[in-house]
């Protein structure tokens, strides 16, 4: 399904390029495809949707980036502050609340525009609890009351929850003109102390008369009580991570938020921003929707993609810092008293014993990243003479904010198979050495390389400079 997705989108997009400049010229221009995900993704995800886009006929690696939502909403929505809301040294806030997850990520100003430069400062997070989840809450609440003598049927149901998007609107609009709003506008214009009934389609259901639950002539009554119950389920735990992202960023020394940026489909939710205020602006934090919220991540990804080639392009972003730990198992002495006795073996060749499936980390959790700065860990192995000269490692992430010392504890997942492939190099280049059971093997030293981006990472592999 994503394939297919990705293909006819594809396909439009070639098309309207067409249509505009002409096959001849479209034939010359080098098309790159900004992909953007959330922040809570795992690797695996990302890396399914790089093959989704690859099968889907958008290129290979030269033409596909991943970024991230968040970061790709902050190129946005800080360039579109006015000079005088910024200052080198602020601490920004970016709530991007879109319709599946709301991702958080702060950023310290470095350098003011027109050279744009930030820091983040805490690790950044997210979680599930986008505008799509209110829709879930009405659903449940509606077959709840209506029990199981009267279930909705597929259509009556795409039926209710499409005007439930549109009835929030048309009858709980802030601005006063709830009869005339548009069917495009949808339940983000709910807001805080709104004060009328909003009536909700359920086709095909007979009356129902409960003092919390009433249908009268095919529709559901939504009083202000229940529509602001089912918009706190979700908003508070939004409220919630935010003040935990603000004091994230600020006990590492950073300063104060400044201003919180809302941006996403969710939030142009006045309620979300009514809330947001309420919260956070008695503490000297501005919380600010930015203009085209709707749009926020789309046109960040584009800034963020053009300014890797193009000066004039205002955003750059100094360091990140890592949400996740991840790192291969590896083998150590051992050690008596400090390892666990089940990890213990002899080593034959070494002539010594050795601890198996202990953590090397690449990198841990809220670790400075420096942006395309390439990272190198040196290896060594000592392999059998006749060995086929290619090596896999599993690769391990972990989330906590300790780094375990041994990789199968808890919270440990497996990433991902990292491929060693030694066997294009001459073997009289390696060295020999003879182990204490006076086997013969190779040792072999080498490096991977690691260079970090918004949302992934590549790997490159060097063995003597090459």
């Amino acid at each position: 399904m994503s394939i297919d997705y990705l293909s006819k989108l594809r396909k439009h997009v070639v098309d309207n390029l067409i249509e505009k400049y002409g096959s001849v010229a479209f034939s010359s221009f080098v098309v790159q495809w900004v992909i953007t995900v959330p922040a809570v993704w795992t690797a695996d995800a990302k890396k399914l949707t790089r093959t989704c886009a690859e099968a889907a006929g958008m290129g290979t690696q030269t033409t596909i980036s991943i970024t991230s939502e968040p970061e790709a909403a902050a190129a946005y929505a800080i360039q579109k502050l006015e000079p005088s809301d910024m200052n080198i040294g602020d601490s920004i806030l970016v709530c991007d609340a879109g319709g599946g997850t709301v991702d958080l990520i702060t950023y310290r100003i470095k350098r003011l525009p027109p050279d744009l430069q930030v820091e983040e400062c805490g690790i950044s997070s997210g979680g599930k609890c986008g505008s799509v989840f209110l829709n879930r809450i009405f659903e449940n609440w509606v077959e709840t009351e209506l029990g199981a003598s009267r279930n909705l049927s597929d259509t009556a149901r795409a039926e209710m929850m499409t005007m439930f998007e549109i009835a929030v609107s048309l009858c709980l609009s802030l601005h006063g003109y709830t009869h005339s709003l548009s069917k495009e506008q949808t339940k983000r214009d709910f807001d805080v102390g709104d004060d009328e009934d909003c009536y909700v389609p359920v086709p095909g259901v007979s009356a129902v008369n409960k003092p919390e639950f009433r249908v009268s002539g095919g529709r559901v009554r939504v009083t202000p009580a229940k529509m602001t119950e089912i918009f706190e389920t979700v908003i508070s735990e939004i409220v919630n991570m935010v003040r935990t992202q603000m004091a994230r960023a600020t006990s590492s020394g950073h300063p104060p938020i400044s201003k919180i940026l809302l941006v996403g489909g969710f939030g142009a939710s006045q309620y979300l921003l009514t809330r947001l205020k309420t919260e956070f602006e008695p503490g000297n934090t501005t919380v600010m929707r930015a203009p085209n919220a709707w749009t926020a991540v789309v046109r960040g990804a584009v800034i963020k993609e053009l300014a890797i080639t193009n000066p004039g392009m205002n955003w750059n972003v100094e360091s990140r810092i890592s949400r996740t730990t991840w790192g291969i198992a590896c083998m150590i002495p051992f050690q008596e008293g400090v390892h666990p006795a089940h990890l213990r073996y002899r080593d034959p060749y070494e002539g010594k014993d050795m601890c198996r499936r202990i953590s090397r980390w690449y990198v841990k959790r809220g670790q400075i990243i420096r942006e395309r700065e390439p990272v190198r860990f040196n290896f060594y192995r000592t392999v059998p003479v006749n060995s086929t000269l290619v090596f896999t490692d599993d690769v391990y992430e972990n989330l906590d904010d300790h780094s375990p010392a041994h990789i199968d504890e808890l919270n440990c997942r497996k990433l991902g198979v990292l491929t060693t492939d030694l066997s294009g190099i001459p073997k009289w280049q390696f060295d020999k050495k003879v182990g204490r059971n006076y086997e013969e093997r190779y040792h072999i030293e080498f490096s991977i390389i690691f260079t970090f981006y918004s949302a992934h990472f590549d790997v490159k592999f060097e063995y003597k400079g090459t």
